[in-house]
């Protein structure tokens, strides 16, 4: 029973990550000029070519295929599909995160530290 309770949740998790990964594709499409520069040939910090839409769809259909193979899979095949999987869509992720200039960098941290006085002062 505690196998099948783990099992369930892990399912859930994977779901709701290929969710999160539909919601911000579809908003990422809403900016203006975002659609006319991947028919341009640019996607992100890359170039669009088989092989970058190959990989991305191999990396948008990995937690899909987890949802199936979760609850399919012997427990010892899952215990290490999972962690592996997850570590191919962080990798996945994470490499497609363009670097910033360091000044910018620096920018954006002292712009999400917002000082003690602002949300003290709105208790």
């Amino acid at each position: 029973m505690q196998d099948l309770v783990a099992r369930v949740r892990l399912t859930a998790l994977w779901a709701a990550l290929m969710l999160l990964y539909l919601y911000a594709d579809f908003f990422s499409l809403f900016p203006q000029g975002h659609i006319e520069e991947i028919m341009s040939g640019k996607m992100g910090p890359f170039d669009v070519s088989q092989t970058s839409l190959f990989l991305a769809s191999l990396l948008m259909a990995l937690p899909a295929l987890m949802v199936a193979l979760t609850p399919l899979l012997p427990l010892a095949a899952c215990r290490w599909a999972t962690p592996s999987a997850f570590d191919v869509m962080t990798y996945g992720s994470a490499s497609a995160v363009p670097a910033a200039p360091r000044k910018d960098r620096r920018a954006r941290v002292s712009d999400t530290i917002s000082p003690p006085g602002r949300w003290v002062s709105s208790w």
